[in-house]
């Protein structure tokens, strides 16, 4: 009986250290893994430059490359959450149409905050004569066609009140 006893006081000791070893290693090793988990998920809100939330914007995390990693949209009060867990030098980029994009670093713990500006209006008029007839879906609808034969046809002096800036002359007033 002394030789059993003494074995099983030889291994509580040893279980004794494997428990603390363990219990030490899930104590030093929490708040590395607890700081990575914050960090791993940033929150912010998207708004426009008077300060509204926009809402819908589409969030992206773009690698250093500048590619989507992952998206999301913003709530109903312009705010997001996006994973940023295993990127390194990424960024945050909202947008929505009308809007020039934002970005900012994927960096920090405070709230991201992501202001969009309204995107100048571009428009441009492309106006070529030609001397065939356009097919009536390239033609706008306040456009009025009159061609040389449907002049000539007529008699009288020709009403183009349905063609803005035109006037319209008699021969004999382009002999005068």
């Amino acid at each position: 009986m002394t030789r059993r006893s003494a074995g099983v006081a030889g291994s509580i000791p040893s279980r004794l250290f494997t428990v603390i070893a363990l219990i030490a290693f899930c104590f030093v090793g929490a708040p590395a893994r607890a700081g990575q988990g914050a960090a791993a998920v940033l929150a912010g809100v998207v708004v426009d430059a008077q300060g509204s939330t926009v809402v819908r914007a589409v969030v992206r995390l773009l690698d250093a490359s500048h590619r989507a990693v992952r998206s999301t949209l913003s709530d109903d009060n312009g705010r997001f959450r996006i994973d940023t867990s295993g990127c390194t030098g990424c960024a945050i980029e909202a947008s929505l149409g009308g809007f020039l994009p934002a970005s900012t670093p994927a960096t920090g713990t405070g709230e991201l905050r992501l202001v969009l500006a309204i995107a100048p209006v571009r428009e441009s008029v492309v106006v070529s004569a030609t001397r065939d007839r356009a097919p009536s879906s390239q033609v706008g609808a306040a456009t009025t066609v009159i061609d040389e034969a449907a002049i000539g046809r007529r008699s009288s002096r020709i009403s183009c009140a349905a063609c803005p800036g035109s006037r319209s002359r008699r021969r004999a007033d382009r002999a005068a």
